[in-house]
């Protein structure tokens, strides 16, 4: 597929510093590593949600300069945080306010909501993603963990990403509901969107992911294909056992 993402020598004082990598259209990249290491930050950054202090990003093409999450959101850049509960869901509103969102922007002409618009969007997607509720007016709060997932993925995929951010996807749902997501990831990609996961499951970056970054002390250290290395040596250089071999 073609680059979607380029991320250049970006460095923040004390969370990280030179990372590079790339993201291509149908692509997994994963990045794992220990907590702490960084990664959530270095997707805070592109995401606009902290500010680098050098480096530069290129998207579909062209260099960009996030000032806020809602610039990435405009862009096409979509990130489904870890704390699914702080930053990713009101829990104290239903399924369909929650998906809706973030398309209110797009489907406001002059000022009016097209309702009706956003009413068969949101349905269709409770659908498509099987979220599990009697109706969408079903508070979020009384879904299950792996049902609140899908409700913070449904307000992304209304909006049709280019890129989707992943941080820790699976924390803390049953494996039923891994599976599902793990489909949904897969068919995004299918559909040509490039995928970041950030995760602390080995098991899961090694499943999902054609490409494998590792994470240590605020720096890429080594980045794998899929196909060649195993969970021993990836969990080598995520605790730093092995010396940084990837160019400065």
């Amino acid at each position: 597929g073609e680059e979607l993402l380029r991320v250049e020598n970006l460095t923040k004082e004390g969370l990280c510093r030179d990372v590079n990598f790339s993201v291509k259209s149908g692509e997994i990249v994963g990045f794992t590593g220990l907590v702490g290491a960084g990664r959530t930050e270095i997707m805070e950054l592109i995401y606009g949600h902290r500010k680098k202090d050098s480096g530069r990003i290129f998207f579909r093409g062209e260099e960009i300069n996030l000032r806020s999450p809602r610039d990435a959101v405009r862009k096409g850049i979509g990130l489904i945080p870890e704390e699914r509960k702080k930053q990713g869901l009101i829990l104290g509103l239903s399924v369909f306010d929650n998906a809706a969102i973030t398309v209110l922007e797009r489907f406001s002409r002059f000022g009016f909501l097209q309702r009706k618009v956003i009413t068969k969007k949101v349905k269709d997607m409770i659908r498509d993603i099987d979220i599990k509720t009697p109706s969408a007016n079903q508070l979020t709060q009384n879904l299950s963990g792996g049902n609140q997932q899908k409700v913070v993925l449904s307000k992304w995929f209304i909006r049709d990403c280019n890129l989707y951010i992943f941080d820790e996807p699976t924390r803390g749902i049953d494996v039923g509901a891994k599976v599902e997501i793990y489909k949904l990831m897969q068919s995004l990609a299918g559909e040509g969107a490039g995928i970041i996961m950030v995760s602390s499951e080995l098991t899961e970056i090694m499943n999902m992911s054609d490409r494998i970054e590792v994470v240590f002390d605020g720096r890429i250290v080594k980045e794998f294909t899929k196909d060649e290395t195993n969970e021993e040596e990836v969990m080598e250089y995520s605790l730093g056992l092995r010396e940084k071999d990837v160019p400065a």
